[in-house]
């Protein structure tokens, strides 16, 4: 992988000061440069789904704080104050008068009372706890994992809309060469006419093919705003923003043995890690509902007093106040739930599976991805010596029939004839060159390294 000049510094020249520097630039020349690897940053910077991520992730460092709050000391008060407008009566055999057959009211209590007590528990034995504690540790790391996933396909997005603006532009840049060969070839036919060695038909022939270049300047110029506008938006960036792509398609040599030797390398990749991490969550939940056969028991204790006094004014007295206390272990033992655990385990052990089914399917895909990749890096590697080699030769002519129609050896078809086989051998280099871009794009992204160009 090192051999090959996969986005060498000859291809992203990343800024040596970083964003910094740019928008320091930005706001003294009124346009920001932006090399392949600040795009990447400032896409990654302000993407509302990278954004999300993050706060997922400092959510579930939350939630565990939340489940670890469970396992410490628990201390609860409480406070009552009552008025009984009727007090409670109950009925009881007349014993003091005799007469135990008959049946007296008493009323008991006060109309005024009050307690407060406060009670102390912990947890002493719960796996439950230490699994669901593991449990939201892991959810985190999923968190966080899905996060860089989102970077991973952000990245890649940008890349390669990066490299398809200046696809574009590099066309119109040949259009304009163009362009500017057929104006002076058509001043230089003009003349002619003026002095009788040249024909009408020519001019108006070059005037035609002058507005088609025109025309097809326009429209690559609409391509590039309308490019630019959806680049701008999978950056998140203002559209009023000024901004220059620095980084541009050079031909740049490769070799093919190089590609072809390159290796797969899956491990770095995201998703991969994500069905891991599901599984290792699948697994905590498999454990967590095998611990819920076991008994919980909690320690606990309180202190308490109350009062009921006569009257309003009684609550001051020492007489009417009396406090009380209990220290125990509280323990709960699950029995019978109906087959609600034994249901809950084997649709995990089911999920487990599915789990490993999609880890098979995820690792062809990528190998399919890898594959892919590299065939079509080295198929338009091999393309683009022929192609560079055909440009060569339509230079060549364009420059022989120019030569021999500015003579008058030559008519004006030849010479249009290889004006539009430049224009056309130029644009097929152009082409090639994408195409290598963006299957370097997608081998780095197949093996997981195209997100390490922002560390």
């Amino acid at each position: 992988m090192n051999k090959m000049k996969i986005f060498s510094k000859s291809h992203v020249l990343f800024p040596s000061l970083g964003l910094f520097f740019l928008c320091s630039f930005y706001q003294v020349n009124g346009q920001m440069p932006l090399n392949l690897k600040a795009a990447m940053q400032y896409a990654v910077d302000n993407n509302s789904s990278v954004i999300q991520g993050k706060l997922d992730e400092a959510k579930g460092l939350i939630n565990v704080e939340q489940l670890l709050s469970s396992g410490y000391p628990q201390i609860n008060g409480n406070a009552q104050f009552v008025y009984n407008p009727l007090l409670q009566v109950i009925f009881f055999p007349d014993f003091l008068n005799g007469k135990p057959d008959d049946i007296r009211p008493v009323t008991i209590g006060t109309h005024w009372g009050t307690n407060a007590s406060i009670e102390v528990t912990q947890l002493v034995f719960s796996p439950e706890f230490r699994v669901g504690l593991n449990a939201a540790k892991k959810a985190t790391e999923l968190y966080r994992s899905r996060a860089e996933a989102t970077k991973e396909e952000l990245v890649l997005q940008v890349s390669k809309g990066y490299y398809a603006i200046q696809a574009v532009k590099s066309q119109k840049a040949n259009i304009q060469a163009n362009l500017f060969k057929i104006k002076e070839l058509l001043k230089l036919t003009k003349v002619q006419v003026e002095n009788g060695l040249g024909r009408t038909q020519d001019v108006k022939q070059l005037e035609l093919t002058e507005l088609i270049l025109e025309n097809q300047l326009n429209n690559l110029e609409l391509q590039i705003q309308q490019q630019m506008v959806m680049f701008k938006l999978s950056l998140q960036m203002p559209l009023v923003t000024d901004i220059i792509l620095t980084d541009t398609l050079s031909e740049s040599s490769y070799t093919l043995p190089e590609v072809v030797a390159l290796q797969a390398n899956y491990n770095q990749r995201i998703g991969l890690t994500l069905i891991e991490q599901n599984q290792a969550l699948n697994v905590i939940n498999l454990n967590r509902y095998k611990a819920s056969y076991w008994p919980t028991a909690n320690l606990f204790a309180n202190v308490a007093a109350q009062a009921q006094p006569r009257t309003f004014g009684d609550f001051v007295s020492s007489n009417s106040w009396a406090s009380f206390s209990s220290v125990g272990l509280r323990l709960r033992v699950p029995i019978y739930d109906g087959g609600l655990r034994r249901t809950q385990v084997e649709t995990v052990q089911i999920d487990i599976k599915k789990g490993e089914e999609d880890k098979k399917q995820l690792l062809s895909l990528y190998e399919a991805q890898f594959e892919n990749a590299k065939k079509t890096l080295a198929l338009n590697l091999n393309n683009l010596t022929p192609l560079k080699r055909a440009r060569s030769l339509a230079e060549e002519i364009y420059t022989q029939s120019q030569a021999r129609y500015q003579q008058g050896l030559a008519p004006l078809t030849e010479i249009l004839n290889a004006e539009t086989s430049l224009r056309e051998s130029k644009n097929n280099v152009l082409s090639a060159l994408f195409q290598v871009r963006i299957a370097e794009l997608d081998l780095l992204h197949a093996n997981g390294q195209l997100i390490k160009f922002l560390q």
